[in-house]
């Protein structure tokens, strides 16, 4: 089959790996997959496609363009056009996704929040003819917030023929384990891997930092961006006094910080996984390579990501894929308990199991509120004490993801799905 993964914007984040693990995976069905992306802006983009996904390929709106679309079996819209797009272009790319392509179309919805996706992709929630021109909408829960504006946009009879399940993909490699950093050097450390985002919660981190340090673990945060959100959170970039005045950070030490390295002979492009950390402070860092940062995270011990919605309908039983990174480099991985006990795990066929993540044990999970925080240090300092045992539970939650994430048969399961 002859399918085309379609980008308008994409950028280092979960999209961008949802794209090249589906392209994988699609592949490995033996499907013909291509991957393009059309033009946002008059002046070149500030993503760097070759960079992120360097086998996609840039086409205009031609009609060439158009009848090249057409002739394949498939078109998934993997990215929508931004809201700050140039207006022509704009126009010209929801001409060609709701009007001119006519074969078989299906988009991908990757948002949860719903300002977040105004933010991006200004009112196109509420633009009916817009989602009512695919024959399929992918996206994670029929329940997310985001979804279900999409389905009273749609009318609920309209949405429920066209909603597909998204499952992520994850392509583990059959060598991963020989490349694992024993458990008797792993670092005490628990290391936060991923940008900042609310719903991700990586100040649970600091909540909890009086019980880790007590019981000497290091903190770091590795790819948190000095944006004016995360400026407001509290001793992250700054502490703040009791009138809101702004000071220096009680708690965390910018570790990208040039004045910073310099005055402590650090090298700018240290990763300073082995460099003596200073007790009782988080070692916060800016963005990350992705194999950097994989590199980081498999010298600790364990790795975190608070990944939480409120309503717990809204997962889909899906995780991040910094979570299957975390695993894939042999680190246990600390997630949110709620997460845990809503999402289940899928067998090697895309079956879903009737046990969740918390269920099978395949990760330390922390509660929002820190009230099992004792009971997570317990079995932390239990793993850190037997390397046997730390080495037994990573393998457990290795396989069971491998099984979990496994490309071909999610793939196919997506494509029956686009198809029925």
């Amino acid at each position: 089959m002859k399918i085309v993964q379609l980008l308008a914007r994409i950028e280092g984040s979960g999209v961008t790996r949802y794209v090249i693990e589906l392209n994988k995976g699609l592949k490995a069905n033996g499907h013909d997959v291509e991957v393009i992306y059309v033009k946002a802006h008059e002046k070149p983009q500030m993503t760097n496609y070759t960079q992120d996904i360097p086998f996609a390929v840039e086409y205009d709106y031609s009609e060439d363009t158009v009848k090249h679309l057409n002739e394949a079996d498939l078109v998934i819209v993997n990215s929508i056009m931004e809201k700050k797009a140039d207006e022509k272009y704009r126009n010209l790319w929801m001409d060609l996704v709701m009007n001119k392509i006519t074969t078989k179309k299906a988009i991908v919805c990757n948002d949860h929040n719903v300002l977040g996706f105004a933010a991006y992709y200004g009112p196109l929630l509420h633009n009916k003819e817009f989602w009512l021109s695919f024959d399929k909408i992918i996206s994670f829960s029929p329940f997310g917030k985001v979804v279900l504006k999409i389905a009273l946009a749609c009318g609920q009879e309209e949405f429920d023929k066209r909603f597909v399940h998204m499952i992520h993909p994850y392509t583990f490699s059959a060598d991963d384990k020989t490349k694992w950093i024993p458990a008797t050097e792993k670092l005490r450390r628990i290391t936060y891997l991923g940008r900042h985002a609310i719903f991700k919660d990586p100040e649970r981190l600091l909540r909890g930092r009086d019980k880790f340090h007590a019981n000497d673990y290091e903190l770091e945060m590795r790819g948190i961006k000095r944006t004016i959100n995360v400026s407001t959170i509290p001793d992250l970039l700054y502490s703040f006094d009791e009138n809101g005045n702004r000071m220096p950070s009680k708690a965390c030490i910018m570790a990208n910080d040039k004045k910073w390295r310099l005055a402590n002979n650090i090298a700018l492009d240290d990763l300073m996984i082995d460099t003596p950390r200073e007790k009782g402070w988080c070692y916060v860092f800016d963005a990350y390579k992705r194999e950097e940062g994989m590199y980081c995270v498999s010298k600790s011990a364990f790795g975190c990501d608070f990944y939480h919605l409120k309503d717990d309908n809204c997962y889909g039983d899906d995780m991040e894929y910094a979570v299957f990174e975390m695993i894939q480099m042999g680190t246990i991985p600390m997630l949110d308990w709620n997460a845990g006990n809503a999402c289940h795990m899928y067998d090697e066929n895309t079956v879903r199991t009737n046990e969740s993540m918390l269920e099978l044990g395949v990760g330390i999970f922390l509660k929002k509120d820190l009230s099992n925080i004792d009971e997570c240090i317990a079995q932390m300092n239990e793993l850190m004490d037997d390397p046997a045992k730390y080495d037994e539970m990573r393998n457990k939650i290795y396989d069971a993801f491998v099984a979990n994430c496994n490309p071909k048969s999610i793939t196919n399961k997506l494509i029956e799905d686009i198809f029925a």
